[in-house]
């Protein structure tokens, strides 16, 4: 995932507080050799997960996926109740401001993939 000295520390800062917030990371395939970074929030005592797929610095998707069960796959969504495609940085600063699953602003509907 290479970038500009610039873009770069800025993206350090956005998964940086990803960490903060305690997000779980997963390398795809593996971590030796990862062609995609994947993180997830899940909501605990609700079937709803936060994702983030960092697929190079300029292309990501993110999406809160409605999970079947509270331990079910956030990467094989079946329903979605927001998603984004954008640069690494624009999707992580997206996915971080979905309101929480019990605020008034939240989105109520899903739909499907």
């Amino acid at each position: 995932m290479s970038a500009a000295p610039a873009e770069s520390a800025l993206l350090d800062e956005w998964l940086a507080e990803l960490v903060r917030r305690r997000w779980t990371f997963h390398r795809v395939p593996d971590r030796e050799s990862p062609r995609a970074i994947a993180a997830v929030f899940r909501w605990r005592g609700l079937c709803l997960a936060d994702v983030v797929v960092l697929l190079h610095a300029d292309r990501a998707q993110g999406y809160r996926v409605v999970l079947t069960t509270p331990d079910a796959d956030p990467f094989r969504p079946e329903v979605l109740a927001h998603s984004c495609e954008d640069t690494a940085i624009r999707v992580i600063r997206e996915v971080l401001t979905i309101p929480p699953p019990d605020a008034p602003a939240a989105r109520h509907r899903a739909f499907d993939r």
